[in-house]
């Protein structure tokens, strides 16, 4: 007997000594099948890489990927070629480096280009080495993943079957930043379609092109929450500070879920004048206290230099337009002498009787960011210490912060009861007072660090 027959007799043997069966229905004595194949050049064992392939265990598959990078020829080359396209990131680096030594065979470029497409993320670096060894620039394998992306993704445009692909292929047109992506889309989101004019808004900002400013600020008058949502972010995308105004205009007219996505999206502009003038509007002007604090915030971190006398006659209003007013009062962080008159409006509100607890907790916020009016300080601490007990939680919590920011006689007393409080909120708003009052050092507070609730945490 020839000695290679003897050496396959040999590996058979011990395949079957070690319970190797390529029929089982155990995966890792399928794969010590396969694995034992390695080598083999004989016809008869075919059907059993070709089944190993389809296998649905990977450990399997990348079994059968060695046996044929070791057996070679174009058959296995082919082969090679559909694991490369595997699912399993492991088996597509057993292929590719099983292809990558196969160089002389003349499919194995075509086939790693192909299989770069189809790629998981994780697989791609050993593609890449492959297509080097290959004599392959990457550059290719991206171009022609990408024509690949762009001609099934028209395709599906043209003559996807449901709105959800087509939406989907709006989007992933846009990605490609092409000038001809642009072209497509722009007639789409001035559809009828409400989902495909959000796809094709979203697929506009990511293509980034100015020339679509003008249709999605037409867009933000749409009745619909999610194309105004999508022509928001899509003009955040473009960051182009000329589409302040109409984002403004939505943010303050519009209802909740429309609104904050144009906040968002203002925002999201870039630092330029007309951005903070937009934002100090929104702030001054927005029915909805959570928006209007929130464009405050944002332009107080601009430098925005928002006018405080339109918040006086919404202090006098009560509702939502009053308790905007007030959170806005607290996050501008205005100068003293700017922040006297607004403070004394809102001082009689922090003690106000009749008035909702959440506004006078808003209140107290307000006069501790302000520190004003000078009376404001022991006023609150009076309230805290004689009626504390008896008030709201949450107008407790804001009392406590604004008597130790406005630094009245007594604060750190009244703090440091609260300290071991059972309620959460008011173990937080001492750790925030005692950081007002310069104690945060306190090995008390160093002790919430550990607290189990997060807004202790945080705020120790």
């Amino acid at each position: 007997m020839r000695r290679p027959a003897l050496l396959l007799l040999a590996v058979a043997l011990a395949a079957a000594c070690s319970g190797a069966d390529p029929r089982s229905l155990d995966p890792a004595r399928r794969a010590a099948a396969v694995a034992a194949l390695v080598g083999s050049r004989a016809e008869g064992d075919w059907p059993v890489l070709l089944a190993a392939q389809a296998d649905p265990s990977p450990a399997v598959r990348r079994a059968a990927a060695r046996a044929l990078a070791a057996r070679g020829g174009p058959r296995a080359v082919e082969a090679l070629g559909l694991l490369a396209r595997d699912p399993d990131p492991e088996v597509v680096r057993v292929a590719a480096r099983g292809l990558a030594g196969l160089p002389r065979e003349a499919r194995v470029r075509p086939l790693l280009v192909e299989a770069w497409a189809d790629a998981p993320a994780e697989a791609r670096p050993e593609l890449a080495a492959a297509l080097g060894a290959a004599g392959v620039a990457p550059r290719e394998a991206i171009e022609r993943e990408a024509a690949r992306a762009w001609a099934r993704n028209v395709r599906a445009l043209e003559r996807g079957t449901t709105a959800g692909a087509r939406a989907g292929a709006a989007e992933e047109l846009g990605r490609s930043g092409r000038t001809e992506a642009v072209k497509l889309l722009l007639p789409l989101a001035a559809g009828a379609d409400p989902r495909l004019a959000a796809a094709a808004a979203r697929g506009l900002g990511h293509a980034g092109d100015p020339s679509a400013r003008p249709v999605l600020l037409r867009l933000l008058a749409s009745g619909d929450a999610r194309v105004v949502e999508a022509a928001a972010a899509a003009l955040s995308e473009l960051a182009d500070p000329g589409a302040a105004d109409g984002l403004a205009r939505i943010a303050t007219g519009s209802s909740e879920r429309p609104a904050a996505a144009a906040v968002e999206a203002l925002g999201a502009l870039p630092n330029a004048p007309e951005v903070g003038v937009a934002l100090c509007e929104v702030a001054l002007r927005s029915p909805i206290p959570a928006l209007a604090t929130r464009a405050a915030r944002l332009a107080r971190l601009r430098d925005a230099d928002c006018p405080e006398k339109p918040l006086l006659p919404r202090l006098a209003r009560r509702g939502p337009d009053q308790l905007a007013a007030l959170e806005v009062a607290a996050e501008l962080r205005l100068p003293p002498d700017r922040a006297l008159a607004l403070a004394g409006k809102i001082l009689p509100l922090a003690t106000a009787a009749a008035l909702d607890p959440a506004a006078r907790a808003a209140a107290d916020r307000a006069l501790g960011r302000l520190r004003q009016p000078p009376g404001a300080g022991p006023l609150l601490a009076k309230r805290l210490a004689e009626q504390g007990e008896t008030l709201p939680e949450e107008e407790r919590a804001a009392l406590l912060v604004a008597v130790a920011r406005l630094g009245a006689d007594g604060a750190g007393a009244l703090v440091r009861a609260r300290l071991a409080s059972p309620s959460a909120a008011l173990r937080a708003a001492a750790a925030e007072a005692l950081g007002a009052l310069g104690e945060s050092g306190r090995p008390a507070v160093a002790a919430l660090l550990a607290a189990r609730a997060r807004a202790v945490r945080a705020a120790a």
